[in-house]
């Protein structure tokens, strides 16, 4: 049965949290809630019309902040990468949807993919993986 399984001391916590949609100050107060909560990883979306709203035109800004305030408070973010900016959409006719549709060119996606990892991955393009703290998940 499952309530028989044997339970770890190493099992982490995971909280999810819609960062991007709130103000830094709420930002902060997540992130300080999720850490007193005892999680160790923090599952957020990555919006890619956020990231990139404009072809090869990338902001790092938000997502930046936010990286830098997971590092404070010893968090570790999941980033899931999503939604289709209406650039890229193959629905760019149905605004509403266009967001939920897959890319026209599945590149544009992978292009997406590479710069978001490249940025954050160990001594990547951001200089918030300089220290060591890279986002691995």
């Amino acid at each position: 049965m499952q309530d028989d399984l044997p339970v770890s001391d190493d099992r982490f916590g995971v909280a999810g949290v819609q960062l991007a949609w709130l103000s830094p100050d709420q930002q902060e107060m997540e992130l300080i809630l999720a850490a007193a909560s005892g999680a160790k990883f923090v599952g957020m979306d990555i919006d890619w019309q956020r990231i990139e709203p404009e072809p090869g035109h990338f902001n790092w800004i938000e997502l930046d902040k936010i990286v830098a305030l997971a590092e404070k408070h010893n968090l570790n973010l999941v980033p899931m990468l999503l939604y289709t900016p209406r650039w890229a959409s193959s629905a760019a006719f149905a605004p509403l949807d266009s967001h939920r549709s897959p890319p026209n060119r599945y590149e544009d996606y992978r292009n997406y993919v590479y710069a978001v990892v490249n940025r954050y991955k160990p001594f990547g393009d951001s200089s918030l993986t300089a220290d060591g703290y890279v986002i691995k998940d």
